[in-house]
């Protein structure tokens, strides 16, 4: 392991999205993880995150059918 490989911290994060689609009005809840790496300086080197964006599209058309 080199220095710089010793020096770069990692953390993760993750909560949930919450918002309006301002076409339907329909609320949208989406989990989010992420995790980050910096280096020494504490500048981000890497950033990976993930959410289901297909089940977004389903709150909403969901949202969409109920008021029809």
């Amino acid at each position: 392991v080199d220095r710089r490989q010793r020096q770069m911290c990692i953390r993760d994060s993750y909560g949930t999205w919450t918002a309006t689609h301002t076409v339907s009005g329909a609320t949208v809840n989406n989990k989010w993880y992420a995790v980050v790496s910096f280096n020494e300086d504490g500048k981000v080197v890497m950033f990976s995150d993930w959410m289901d964006v297909t089940g977004m599209q389903t709150q909403i058309e969901e949202h969409i059918a109920a008021q029809e």
